[in-house]
């Protein structure tokens, strides 16, 4: 592996720390929220995305990609339900918190993941290697002893969750190819 390799390897790593940090806390930021109604809530955070990813599009040098994607309608309708899912997925989640229905929204999380291989498998032709298929079972095998532990009840906003983030992880992956520009620099 070349230091380049590896470079990106660690920025990777430190990337999903970061993310699953954040992840980790926004239920408890979102519960603090608790006497906001969660579309008001969803709004900020849509409103605070746009402007977060138009200065990483900005400082990522990647205009030129986002000007390309804007001009096909196809790649423009595929985003918008995509986006659409997704927030559907972010304004259940915020009031899965609120309502005190963490497990479920937690269940969810565990599942899609799993939902998100069997649904590149199908539809975007992704092969697993062997260490990825351990990964996949174990992921499996521990979503079957949370559902054991705490009885398939908790099961349908757990699939709602999945559903909506599932369908818009493949509406993004059949529209977008892009590469971010920060790892096209040398």
């Amino acid at each position: 592996m070349d230091n380049q390799t590896q470079n990106r390897a660690k920025q990777g790593v430190i990337f999903a720390l970061a993310a699953y940090t954040m992840w980790g806390i926004a239920p408890i930021y979102f519960k603090s929220l608790a006497e906001v109604p969660p579309v008001e809530i969803l709004i900020h955070r849509i409103v605070w995305s746009f402007f977060l990813l138009a200065g990483l599009i900005h400082f990522g040098q990647g205009w030129h990609s986002f000007r390309e994607v804007m001009k096909n309608k196809t790649k423009m309708l595929y985003l918008l339900a995509s986006s659409v899912l997704i927030g559907g997925n972010w304004l259940l989640f915020i009031w899965a918190v609120n309502a005190n229905h963490m497990l479920e929204a937690s269940l969810g999380y565990y599942i899609n993941p799993i939902i998100n291989v069997i649904l590149g498998m199908a539809f975007l032709s992704e092969r697993l290697r062997p260490i990825q298929w351990l990964a996949v079972a174990l992921a499996f095998i521990g979503v079957a002893i949370e559902l054991i532990a705490f009885g398939p009840f908790h099961i349908s906003l757990s699939l709602w969750l999945v559903a909506l983030a599932g369908m818009a992880y493949c509406v993004k992956r059949l529209t977008l190819t892009l590469k971010p520009a920060y790892l096209s620099k040398p």
